[in-house]
């Protein structure tokens, strides 16, 4: 992160590219504060199986992502697996990761623009 600001909103997806990033869909979601120059947080999931994860940096507590006027991030961004972005967000494909029984460490870079 850049700053200590705000906190970082972590949202688990299933693995449906249907519903990719459409919060009606969530698995689960978290905001931790941050915590400089790492920020950690904890998930259990019900089963084995591929999962994918978005997350921002909420600098000033919104509860939302925010677009600046031209559509481009206000606020920082990342999503597992860490993928090269084009002109918006990454398909589930290029996010997905799985998950198996016992811990499933993954880092994710945080995005500025």
């Amino acid at each position: 992160m850049h700053s200590a600001a705000g906190n970082i909103t972590i949202t688990i997806y299933p693995d449906d590219a249907a519903h990719f990033l459409d919060g009606k869909f969530k698995l689960a979601r978290q905001s931790v504060p941050v915590t400089l120059p790492v920020t950690h947080a904890c998930f259990a999931f019900a089963e084995p199986g591929y999962y994918a994860v978005a997350l921002f940096h909420d600098e000033n507590n919104s509860g939302h992502f925010e677009t600046t006027m031209l559509g481009l991030p206000a606020d920082g961004f990342g999503f597992s697996n860490n993928p090269t972005l084009y002109l918006g967000p990454p398909d589930l494909g290029k996010a997905r990761f799985e998950a198996r029984s016992g811990d499933n460490p993954i880092a994710i870079q945080m995005k500025y623009y």
